[in-house]
């Protein structure tokens, strides 16, 4: 999986832009790396940086997936990383579309204003692309 954090035009949007491109394999192994992140019992992380089936382009971000009840922060900056601080009702929605992407070849623009969770009234800074078409990438 590539991950690509840029401040130009990605996919239309214009940037902060954070994509994650791959195969479906690529997020099967993502959704089995953030399952935890649903759980209602504790509070997790995830560091996405430090899986070993990613890769950046151009300048390595750390990006990580914090699980914490009632926050609802999706895709912001803290210092130099990208944080995700959810609740784990809403992981468990993301959770959701990566495992369908880990199904088939597809994108979904996962941002607060598109209709994949406009619903959940989040808080974000970065627009968040995931894009499982991109077997060159393997």
């Amino acid at each position: 999986m590539l991950i690509e954090l840029s401040h130009d035009v990605r996919f239309s949007f214009d940037g902060p832009n954070l994509c994650f491109l791959g195969t479906p394999e690529d997020f099967k192994l993502l959704a089995m790396a953030m399952v935890d992140l649903t759980d209602h019992t504790a509070d997790r992380q995830v560091i996405i940086s430090d899986l070993h089936f990613v890769r950046f382009e151009g300048a390595k971000t750390n990006v990580i997936f914090n699980s914490k009840k009632g926050d609802d922060r999706l895709a912001f900056f803290d210092g130099g990383d990208v944080v995700f601080s959810l609740d784990p009702k809403y992981w468990d929605r993301l959770f959701r579309f990566f495992v369908l992407m880990s199904w088939d070849m597809r994108t979904h623009y996962l941002n607060c204003n598109e209709r994949e969770l406009i619903d959940l009234d989040l808080d974000q800074e970065i627009n968040f692309i995931c894009a499982s078409e991109y077997p060159q990438l393997s």
